[in-house]
């Protein structure tokens, strides 16, 4: 009976809250954060997401695994990226196939005034094993019978529908970030059988880079240190959820401390403690590798759901093709996000 339970509980849960897969690495995974994120690297940029969440939930967890590509055209103060993404929900396989492509626009004012505007249009195509439920006709007494259920009128469920989303970013070089995004502007409708509209995801998100730089003893390198409070406010439908947290980075390590949930929210119909996430980074020759998990708060934690694990893995790069014109300074603002590529500095640099 508890596997039935389950089951109904993973349909009622993806139906009803209809709530999009999380990373809590958020800025190793740019493009999903904001549309806006796009090309905002010096050249090319290669990325790989994956979150196993709540590894002993009885029927299995909830996997979420995404790859990206994009690179950055100073030339055309543009940025080009694609997106695919899988989600999966426990033993019943409900699954999520998505592929995005974005585009942003840089637009700057001053070094300490520059604004990215980006756009996303995403494929979406969703799934549901039937064949793995177990319906009431199927259970007798203390068991479950291998017999066919009659109400299995069909052994698997397909869904397709397209999206579109928008972002920007207001920022200073070396400084501050504030962004907002919008996904799910189509409002699409992703049920199976009966009228489920996605509701619109707002995001704000933004974060100051704090930089403490001290000379090594060759006097050729400068060592920096930074300290980079961040925060991502989520709402979507009913529910909404703030990540807070901090990053302390001195190449090649990387590590941070992030709380999420709304501790002033006083809703008993809805959680409002969700994790602690720690994370820990290393840079490996112009490899990013960083290792997170999330203590569960909620009342799941009485489950011992073990938690959540996620790895991510970010590789910039530059090539000598299609030829690079020298570019106005202007042209190629950075964001000052967490990134241990650039916590690596030498003389003259600054």
């Amino acid at each position: 009976m508890s596997r039935i339970l389950h089951y109904i509980l993973i349909l009622c849960v993806s139906e009803l809250m209809a709530q999009d897969p999380q990373f809590s690495q958020y800025y190793s995974a740019p493009l999903i954060l904001n549309p806006a994120l796009a090309g905002e690297t010096e050249c090319y940029r290669v990325g790989f997401n994956a979150r196993n969440q709540w590894t002993s939930l009885p029927g299995g967890a909830f996997n979420t695994a995404s790859v990206f590509v994009d690179f950055n055209a100073p030339a055309l103060r543009s940025g080009f990226g694609v997106l695919a993404l899988h989600d999966e929900i426990g033993t019943p396989r409900m699954s999520s196939n998505e592929i995005s492509g974005f585009y942003s626009f840089l637009a700057s004012f001053s070094s300490q005034v520059n604004l990215r505007m980006g756009l996303q249009g995403t494929f979406v195509s969703r799934s549901l094993d039937y064949s793995k439920l177990v319906f009431e006709d199927q259970f007798s007494g203390t068991r479950v019978s291998n017999s066919v259920s009659s109400d299995a009128v069909r052994s698997f469920a397909n869904k397709q529908y397209g999206d579109f989303s928008s972002g920007l970013v207001l920022f200073g070089e070396d400084t501050y970030w504030l962004g907002f995004s919008a996904n799910h502007l189509l409002k699409p409708q992703q049920g199976f059988y009966k009228e489920s509209r996605l509701p619109i995801k707002y995001s704000f998100h933004g974060g100051y880079n704090f930089q403490i730089k001290s000379r090594a003893k060759m006097k050729k390198q400068v060592d920096v240190i930074k300290i980079i409070p961040t925060f991502l406010y989520k709402g979507q439908g009913k529910f909404d959820q703030m990540d807070i947290g901090i990053y302390l980075i001195q190449a090649p390590l990387l590590v941070g401390l992030w709380y999420r949930g709304l501790a002033v929210k006083n809703d008993y119909r809805i959680p409002n403690q969700d994790a602690v996430n720690a994370q820990l980074g290393i840079l490996i020759r112009n490899v990013t590798l960083t290792y997170s998990y999330d203590f569960t708060l909620s009342k799941l934690s009485n489950t011992n759901t073990k938690g959540s694990h996620e790895l991510s893995f970010i590789y910039p790069f530059c090539s000598d093709w299609p030829p690079r014109k020298r570019i106005p300074p202007k042209h190629v603002r950075r964001l000052p996000c967490p990134d241990l590529q650039r916590s690596l500095r030498y003389e003259g640099t600054f």
